[in-house]
């Protein structure tokens, strides 16, 4: 699976370098998901005062191209952590493979945006 996860690696590491939040990453942590076709991780972060509540953001090498996507959803499905629902299937944002530090900062205004809603 490490050679699979190639292409999340490298978006997993421009994350925690290009994040300037400290709130983000006290409440957010990575976890590998492996559904088979894909591999890569979800970002989970909780809502600061909304309790149980979280967004998730998967990232990963898509699984009919060389392209990094991205998919944002609130419910997930046990045990993947993948969305659950075609919404959270259907909102997805790809990246070419050298885009790596723009796939980044995509997933960091998604993951600002969940914690900070009334922020623009």
């Amino acid at each position: 699976m490490k050679e699979n996860l190639r292409v999340a690696d490298r978006v997993r590491r421009a994350i925690n370098r290009l994040n300037t939040s400290s709130e983000l990453m006290a409440r957010a942590w990575f976890e590998c998901f492996d559904n088979c076709r894909e591999q890569g991780y979800v970002l989970t972060i909780w809502h600061p005062t909304l309790l149980l509540t979280s967004h998730h953001i998967a990232f990963s090498e898509n699984r009919n191209s060389d392209e990094i996507v991205v998919y944002c959803y609130k419910e997930k499905a046990h045990p993947s952590n993948l969305p659950a629902t075609a919404a959270g299937w259907n909102d997805k944002q790809c990246f070419l493979p050298h885009e790596v530090d723009s796939a980044a900062l995509y997933i960091l205004r998604r993951a600002s945006k969940f914690l900070t809603p009334n922020k623009k």
